[in-house]
């Protein structure tokens, strides 16, 4: 039996959930602390498991939180060290708070829920009484360095041979069962912590070349009935039976294991596009929308009602479809059409648009129009990440709109970022809860 400890986000521990082999066991695992925090300088002062029983917590959670507090991590992991192990970066999605206490020490924290129901409760706990607080904010050079030291410390308990990356980062979409749509998270949030993840990836790779790495499946998909509900991080059982089976190559013998586990991450993104162009046929034919299309061309490649409107360098490619920012300051590049918004008052509508977006790029759909006071008012609006390949972003929303003389309504599909590149190939605006576009 190999033995494993986990330093990182939930996903690294449900695959061992998920698989419940008898041939591994889990020893320690903590979450909910970031890196920056397990190295920051700790406080004379101790939180304790029965100092938070004022909370509805589990005991695990409670663990997390006292050692978050107490700097502890480095100690726990030290003693008696397992046979692997596994860690990712995705803890570095929260901020951290710097809480100067009364006798003038400093306690940097991660930022949670958690963390920040205690610093709501401070006069309830001695130590912080009276203390105030900050939240910290890094450039990448110093995030950067932070995970140096954290790298240091982990090799200095295991060699980097024993140590596995798994380069876990949030998810965009999921697929909610119960209301039979595919859905999407806040995008431009998970777009920047993808970002940060991918330069610390990057960091960790060349600083520290001896230590382990998985890399994620394209296309993953986040599931809303997952056992802990809807999350980012939150996946189909797949995406952990892959990592489970990527760990166990990894934990064999064989000189041949990039490449095994760089096969079976091409089926299961394989899997995982083909499993949401099934939900999304599925969701479709149970579904009674009426599959017309409110605008009036849905294509792109033939001139026809899109109007363009391009800054300064910026392009539209119309035989390969693909719209392109220019590399000026506060460029755009927006594919728009009119409509009559007015006949969509009090009735749900979807707006759909089938696109690849390039260089870490968002694409942005909306319904904007200019309302009474002369403001642009944006009744639908969403920003669509794709960079594996075409595929579709939708947004699903009731038009409610209240005497407001309205002008200049339109659909509008755009780039605004720097360099920022997508292949646009259909669009449609259609009534009901869920897109006809395939």
């Amino acid at each position: 039996m190999k033995k494993i400890d986990i330093l990182g986000c939930c996903v690294l521990r449900d695959a061992f959930r998920v698989a419940n082999s008898p041939d591994y066991h889990v020893g320690k695992f903590y979450q909910f602390v970031n890196p920056v925090s397990i190295v920051s300088t700790p406080t004379k002062f101790e939180l304790t498991s029965e100092a938070l029983s004022r909370y509805e917590w589990t005991n695990f959670v409670k663990k997390c939180v006292c050692s978050d507090f107490n700097k502890n991590i480095p100690q726990v992991y030290a003693k008696e060290p397992a046979d692997f192990l596994v860690i990712d970066f995705c803890e570095m999605r929260f901020p951290n708070t710097q809480i100067t206490l009364s006798n003038g020490e400093n306690l940097c924290i991660t930022k949670h829920r958690y963390t920040d129901a205690i610093l709501k409760d401070s006069d309830e706990f001695d130590f912080l009484r009276g203390a105030k607080t900050e939240q910290l904010k890094f450039s990448d050079s110093d995030r950067l360095a932070y995970i140096g030291k954290y790298m240091d410390l982990l090799t200095s308990i295991y060699p980097q041979s024993k140590i596995i990356l798994v380069k876990n980062k949030p998810y965009h979409k999921y697929i909610d069962e119960e209301r039979r749509e595919i859905a999407s998270f806040d995008v431009a949030a998970n777009l920047t912590i993808r970002k940060r993840l991918d330069k610390i990836h990057e960091f960790v790779e060349k600083k520290y070349p001896d230590i382990n790495v998985i890399d994620i499946p394209d296309n993953a998909v986040c599931y809303a009935q997952h056992i802990w509900g809807i999350d980012p991080l939150h996946f189909y059982d797949q995406y952990y039976q892959y990592l489970f089976k990527a760990i166990d190559i990894t934990c064999s013998e064989g000189d041949d294991k990039k490449a095994r586990i760089e096969e079976l991450r091409k089926v299961y993104s394989m899997f995982f596009s083909e499993l949401e162009e099934h939900k999304h046929s599925l969701f479709i034919a149970e579904k009674a929308t009426n599959g017309n299309n409110i605008l009036r061309d849905r294509c792109f490649r033939e001139q026809g009602a899109w109007s363009l409107s391009l800054s300064a360098a910026s392009s539209y490619d119309r035989e390969e479809c693909i719209l392109s920012c220019s590399s000026n300051e506060s460029p755009w590049a927006i594919l728009s059409q009119p409509i009559d918004l007015k006949s969509l008052n009090e009735k749900n509508v979807v707006l759909s648009v089938k696109a690849q977006t390039f260089n870490n790029a968002s694409l942005n759909i909306c319904i904007r129009y200019t309302g009474s006071d002369g403001k642009f008012k944006f009744p639908i609006f969403q920003k669509c990440v794709s960079e594996s390949k075409l595929s579709v972003s939708s947004v699903s929303q009731l038009i409610s709109i209240e005497n407001e003389q309205i002008t200049d309504a339109k659909v509008m599909i755009y780039l605004t970022e720097q360099n920022a590149r997508a292949k646009i190939t259909e669009a449609k605006l259609e009534f009901g809860n869920t897109t006809t576009l395939l």
